[in-house]
């Protein structure tokens, strides 16, 4: 019987390390995607709007949402839009909503809090 309980008490402690081990590994893999997934201001390049190879990183990031407003002083195509960091100069692949955002923003000249517009 003694046995059995020190057996069963071994298993114990290899499963607890085990997941403690799986928990340990989890959360550093959130950490490091959520660095990935940083939002920065990107200038609009030409091209199709929804596109992020459309947009290069700006040199010199806006402080806040009002700053990066007055870069584009009027409404009318794409100025500078916030989006998630990609590789090199450019964004990630946008989401259908985002550039449901970006073609929403552009046809009713409203910008948003991600999508700034400059006149023509």
């Amino acid at each position: 019987m003694k046995k059995i309980t020190s057996s069963l008490a071994a298993l114990a402690v290899i499963a607890t390390i085990v997941a403690l081990s799986a928990f340990k590994t989890t959360s550093t893999s959130t950490t490091e995607k959520t660095e990935r997934r940083a939002t920065l201001w990107y200038e609009y390049n030409g091209g199709d709007a929804t596109q992020a190879s459309s947009y290069d990183l700006m040199a010199s990031q806006p402080a806040d949402d009002e700053e990066a407003s007055n870069l584009c002083p009027e409404t009318g195509q794409v100025c500078v839009i916030r989006a998630t960091s990609g590789s090199g100069d450019h964004p990630a692949a946008f989401s259908s909503s985002f550039q449901t955002e970006i073609n929403t923003a552009i046809s009713t000249g409203n910008e948003t809090s991600n999508v700034k517009l400059r006149g023509n």
